[in-house]
């Protein structure tokens, strides 16, 4: 499911949005259905988590199914602000 195709299901069903602590990720759910992906605070997360281990880089899947590049966005400037 694209990034895009999440924020459609949340607001089309009223899903409910949470971020776990504990998996660096966030999840939405209604009714029956559940999904789970990174968002923009999730994947800021992660990049500092990568830069904290020396790490040059990092990758992000799909990058093109970014919601208006929301995403992307965020952890380049967490990536420059940080390096």
């Amino acid at each position: 499911m694209q990034f895009v195709q999440v924020g459609e299901f949340n607001r089309m069903n009223g899903a409910t949005v949470v971020y776990d602590v504990e998996s660096v990720s966030a999840y939405s759910f209604a009714g029956s259905t559940w999904i789970g992906y990174d968002d923009e605070i999730s994947a800021t997360i992660k990049i500092g988590f990568a830069q904290a281990l020396g790490l040059r880089g990092y990758f992000f899947w799909a990058l093109s199914y970014d919601d208006e590049w929301k995403i992307s966005t965020q952890v380049a400037r967490a990536w420059i602000r940080n390096d």
